[in-house]
């Protein structure tokens, strides 16, 4: 016997998009491209497949001075709870101020089981292996009516199963 599809809600107010992109790299200029001409005052969450990734975008991200109007942190599994709990009641509080965006590089840690509440842009550099992991991402954005953005950054080649990529809508890499 099959098991049973898992039938999701998307909501109306989330936008799903995809771009391909020649490598890491592209990928990366991307993302700060995005990040720099939309995400400005936003609150944002780059889903990575590691730790170490994490780790590394943090550093990098938050060391760009053109991206000094955003507040970097990162948070994986590999950290203790209570650096992961500060780092969460962090991210949640309102903005400051309306330029200062916050960026969470995060691991699938946060794609269950907490309602960040105004998030408004979801990043996936790295594809999640399982589609229900997508959607438990995606669900992070767009909650209560509000309008969420999902981009998930492939590269040439990347595995991403027909399920998925037939929920977004393919954007030209720029």
């Amino acid at each position: 016997m099959a098991a049973p599809e898992n039938n999701y809600m998307i909501p109306e107010s989330l936008t799903n998009e995809y771009v391909v992109v020649a490598n890491r790299s592209a990928k990366l200029q991307y993302l700060i491209n995005y990040l720099l001409q939309h995400c400005q005052g936003a609150k944002v969450i780059i889903f990575l497949s590691t730790c170490a990734c994490v780790e590394y975008y943090a550093k990098l991200l938050s060391g760009l001075s053109y991206l000094r109007k955003f507040r970097v942190e990162g948070i994986h599994g590999k950290l203790k709870p209570k650096k992961r709990n500060k780092i969460i009641t962090s991210f949640m509080q309102k903005n400051e101020s309306s330029t200062k965006g916050r960026i969470l590089l995060a691991t699938d840690v946060v794609s269950r089981g907490i309602d960040f509440g105004d998030v408004e842009f979801i990043f996936q550099l790295d594809p999640p292996d399982d589609p229900d992991n997508f959607v438990h991402r995606i669900g992070r954005t767009a909650r209560v009516n509000r309008k969420g953005y999902v981009h998930i950054v492939l590269t040439l080649g990347s595995a991403v199963s027909r399920r998925t990529r037939a929920e977004l809508r393919e954007l030209p890499a720029e």
